[in-house]
């Protein structure tokens, strides 16, 4: 299965919805800081799954 269909069935919209605002905010402190899109995006994506 899945893990975002599970995630999402088990735990509802709100939690998910959560998760994309902390992905944004992190991905933009990090982009303003190093300017690389690669480095914020995967900075953002290990602050959001901590």
């Amino acid at each position: 299965m899945n893990p975002v269909n599970l995630f999402s069935s088990i735990l509802a919209k709100p939690y998910l919805l959560l998760m994309v605002a902390i992905f944004t905010y992190h991905f933009f402190i990090k982009y303003k800081e190093c300017g690389d899109v690669m480095e914020s995006l995967k900075y953002a994506g290990r602050i959001t799954l901590l």
